[in-house]
């Protein structure tokens, strides 16, 4: 996909496609690593390492509601449990 530089005032800025946003968990907020490789004419962006939003109970009630459970009679004893 391609983008472009805009004006901003006196500098240019690098326009993010919504696509590129959604595909990265990305938004205006985030903080990005910018490397440029002159080498190979190469600009690398990359989000910083981004804190995760805390669960709550409800939300992990949710998660596990959508995953299948093993039935009961699927589970053999691994030790000295008492059935």
């Amino acid at each position: 996909m391609r983008t472009r530089l805009i004006k901003h005032g006196d500098s240019e800025v690098l326009v993010f496609p919504d696509s590129w946003k959604e595909g990265l968990n990305i938004d205006a907020d985030t903080k990005l690593e910018v490397t440029v490789d002159e080498e190979n004419r190469r600009l690398i962006v990359e989000p910083l390492n981004q804190e995760h939003k805390p669960y709550d109970i409800k939300d992990l009630a949710e998660i596990a509601k959508k995953q299948q459970q093993p039935a009961f009679e699927d589970s053999k004893p691994v030790g000295d449990e008492i059935l």
